[in-house]
């Protein structure tokens, strides 16, 4: 388009739009676990944390401190 035309732009936004907010930015580009993931978005069956090891570790440390 050469330079001092005009173009008629049409926008088209969803009314989500209009109630952007810095939580709602972060959580569009966040990842969403999918049925077949946790939370953490690892597969069913896996966890980051292995919670009965964190405990007897715990325990380990509080016996040793006393």
């Amino acid at each position: 388009m050469a330079p001092g035309r005009q173009a008629l732009v049409s926008v088209k936004y969803y009314a989500n739009f209009r109630d952007l907010t810095a939580q709602t930015l972060n959580s569009i580009h966040k990842p969403k676990p999918t049925e077949a993931e946790n939370v953490e978005g690892l597969p069913k069956g896996l966890v980051a944390r292995n919670k009965k090891i964190a405990e007897r570790l715990e325990k380990k440390k509080l016996e040793a401190k006393d």
